[in-house]
């Protein structure tokens, strides 16, 4: 893939008051940015395909009793 995109900086600013985190990425022909909860949706993803290690469900569930976000439902 010649196209990846690449870590730009991290952004904690209001304008995202709904992520506790927001990564801003580039690739050769766009910036975008990404929030930590589909970050977390993307990596329970991966963990249902088999693409990562199983996480341990009490893990989840500490994510989700600090973003109130369910990540173990499928």
């Amino acid at each position: 893939m010649s196209d990846r995109a690449y870590l730009k900086e991290l952004w904690a600013n209001e304008e995202f008051s709904h992520e506790v985190m927001v990564f801003a990425l580039r690739d050769l022909h766009h910036d975008y940015s990404l929030g930590l909860t589909t970050v977390l949706h993307c990596l329970r993803r991966a963990e249902d395909n088999s693409a990562v290690p199983p996480l341990p469900v009490a893990w989840w569930f500490l994510l989700f009793r600090k973003y109130g976000q369910n990540f173990v439902d499928k």
